[in-house]
């Protein structure tokens, strides 16, 4: 496209995305798109924003909103499984032109050339849970630990002001945010032909993502190589 979609298009779109993902009774709060398009992974793109509510946020309908964290969890676990499966949504209404061209994500960081620059393993297998609010709590409590483990190893060491800036999970996601990647073990094995075949063993890992544009990103990188490669220090992360 070489203008940004109309209110109306967005909508349409935000529309059967909800469809899909049988979420009812919401209140469509806010929709638009930059005007300007925006240069992601070497792709020209236009960036657009639907923010929606569980509850109407219209004070005359409405003069005393109350919202749960429960309400919200599970809108954007429903949205999660819709978005995991771009095929999925971009085939599901033909009509829909613009469907086709879109890729909805949920926020995460607010910044769309994050790179993967670590991978945690070791993990237990309980603490995987591949939704937002569990990533995003991720992401807060391995920052806070990076920080813990930075004044416990340099007490003598001024605190960076990346450590120092980002303090509330809102915030620390902006800059660092975890994914559940799973690697499969396709490699062959020595077994005699009469061996029924397998499922290729899958391990799942803890990614971190940065964001590359942020000004506070190379030092971000520079510690945790400092504390955890090249020193080996230990992680601790939910206890574990």
């Amino acid at each position: 496209m070489s203008i940004a979609p109309n209110v109306i298009q967005q909508e349409t779109c935000v529309n059967q995305i909800l469809k899909l993902s049988s979420i009812e009774n919401i209140d469509k709060v806010y929709i638009c798109t930059l005007i300007k398009p925006q240069i992601i992974k070497n792709t020209q793109s236009f960036i657009g924003y639907a923010a929606i509510s569980p509850k109407s946020t219209n004070t005359e309908i409405n003069p005393h909103p109350k919202f749960h964290t429960k309400e919200f969890a599970n809108i954007e676990n429903k949205l999660h499984i819709i978005f995991s499966n771009p095929d999925y949504y971009k085939t599901s209404n033909p009509s829909i032109e613009l469907l086709q061209h879109i890729h909805f994500k949920l926020p995460h960081v607010n910044d769309h050339n994050e790179r993967t620059h670590f991978l945690i393993s070791g993990l237990p297998p309980i603490l995987f849970h591949n939704d937002p609010l569990t990533l995003r709590e991720f992401g807060a409590n391995i920052f806070r630990s990076i920080t813990e483990c930075y004044h416990t190893h340099y007490p003598n060491k001024p605190t960076p002001q990346v450590l120092k800036r980002y303090s509330s999970c809102f915030h620390i996601n902006q800059i660092m945010a975890t994914r559940v990647m799973i690697y499969t073990n396709t490699s062959s094995s020595t077994k005699k032909p009469s061996t029924p075949s397998k499922r290729p063993a899958e391990e799942r890992f803890l990614s971190i993502a940065i964001g590359t544009t942020s000004p506070s990103a190379p030092d971000l990188l520079n510690i945790i190589n400092t504390l955890y490669v090249d020193n080996q220090y230990p992680l601790p992360i939910c206890g574990n």
